[in-house]
């Protein structure tokens, strides 16, 4: 018996380092380069470091291929992602029912092959949709995606990169609806392409339901009526070491489940897209409109649980019921802000010398994120690339060259890629 306690003393004393050291070690929380991703990732990193978890940010880290392979190599924790792209983009699978089946496909389906781990659903669903300025929709008098296949030899089309790209985008899109081939198809970045249908440049563009530049430009959404598009329900995407190491932090995301509903994310939307909000701001109103955040969440309770309820030692003076000496009741002693350990250099990222160059390898591929000014939210003029350069389209194609047009030359990031 002796000798048993004395084993498990010592597989104990083995084991408690690696424990504290998990403990210690950041939460790495990323999100994919587009304005609702990056909003989501902060509610992530806010949550968590209400509670005391230092959060390290690697926000527009890169498309969904990017993300997951960092995910599965454990080199980031966490990061907001939709069960359709799962589906449909990873799987490479069709939806055969609703959210709920979709839920447990990509949670089978991931777990066993990545080990990462789908957390409960946040609350909304951010569908695609394909979008037309509702003057020529009208005046063609399409409202439907069939009825757009008919006409696209004769319009124009802008695309992000990444719907450009993926089998529930652009390249499947084609297949289901036979015939929809655009006169042309530009890659644009989200922050561009509503303008740019705005002003005429084009005629069709890819969108989110949950997108607030939608209501702004008075767009028309066209009715999926094949039923192409899966539903894409957000929800938080966990590695493996991060769900079996930090179960206090999964648990925490975990109580965002259903309290995002699609107007809250809208608001949040158009608070960054249209009012020109940082995502962490816009993630902060987020919180305090949920419930979460400093008004009766997470921040104002350190000590208690998530609804706001203090503690079993948050009145040690008080009359036993809860309530505090009134001497007691003093301001609470501000949190210092979690240290962030510098950011490692990126030997492999390489962008022309105007742009900042943050990325990450992944396969025979080098992708890099480059930023054309000091702040991502502010609008410059764009410098073309050098011929070594080319656009990364999503699909290889000779139009991939960055040579945009006049009234483009100007957006808030890009992610370039050696050719």
């Amino acid at each position: 018996m002796i000798r048993r306690q004395v084993v498990l003393g010592c597989c104990a004393a083995v084991l408690l380092p690696s424990a504290a050291a998990a403990q210690a070690r950041p939460i790495v929380v990323a999100s994919k380069p587009f304005a609702e991703s990056y909003v989501l990732a902060e509610v992530f990193a806010q949550l968590l470091e209400a509670r005391g978890h230092v959060v390290d940010r690697r926000l527009g880290l890169g498309t969904t291929d990017v993300a997951l392979q960092a995910l599965a190599r454990n080199e980031i924790d966490v990061y907001p992602e939709y069960t359709g792209t799962g589906l449909a983009a990873v799987l490479a699978e069709s939806s055969s029912g609703g959210s709920a089946a979709v839920f447990r496909r990509v949670s089978d389906a991931f777990l066993a092959r990545w080990g990462a781990r789908w957390l409960p659903p946040l609350g909304f669903a951010n569908n695609y949709a394909v979008a037309m300025r509702r003057g020529a929709a009208d005046s063609l008098g399409v409202r439907t995606l069939s009825g757009l296949a008919r006409i696209a030899p004769r319009l124009s089309a802008g695309f992000s990169p990444d719907f450009a790209g993926r089998a529930d985008g652009l390249l499947g899109l084609t297949e289901a609806y036979d015939g929809m081939e655009f006169r042309d198809v530009r890659n644009l970045l989200q922050a561009v392409k509503y303008q740019a249908l705005a002003e005429g440049e084009v005629d069709v563009i890819d969108a989110y339901s949950t997108d607030g530049a939608v209501a702004r430009y008075d767009l028309a959404v066209m009715t999926d009526d094949q039923g192409f598009f899966p539903p894409y329900d957000a929800a938080p995407l966990a590695s493996r070491r991060f769900y079996e190491e930090r179960p206090e932090a999964t648990l925490l995301l975990s109580r965002l489940a259903g309290r995002i509903d699609e107007a809250v994310m809208r608001r949040a939307n158009e608070r960054v897209e249209l009012a020109g909000a940082t995502p962490a701001q816009a993630a902060r109103e987020l919180l305090v409109e949920i419930g979460l955040g400093a008004t009766g969440g997470a921040d104002s309770a350190p000590d208690g649980d998530l609804a706001g309820n203090a503690g079993p030692d948050a009145a040690p003076d008080g009359d036993g019921a809860g309530n505090a000496d009134p001497a007691a009741r003093t301001a609470p002693t501000p949190r210092p802000p979690a240290r962030r350990p510098p950011a490692a250099p990126a030997p492999w990222a390489r962008c022309p010398p105007t742009c900042g160059a943050i990325g990450r390898s992944w396969g025979d591929r080098r992708l890099a994120t480059c930023s054309w000014s000091s702040s991502p939210w502010e609008r410059q003029r764009w410098s073309h690339f050098p011929p070594a350069w080319r656009w990364s389209a999503g699909v290889p194609s000779p139009k991939a060259r960055f040579e945009p047009p006049a009234s483009f030359r100007r957006s808030r990031e890009s992610r370039c890629s050696p050719s």
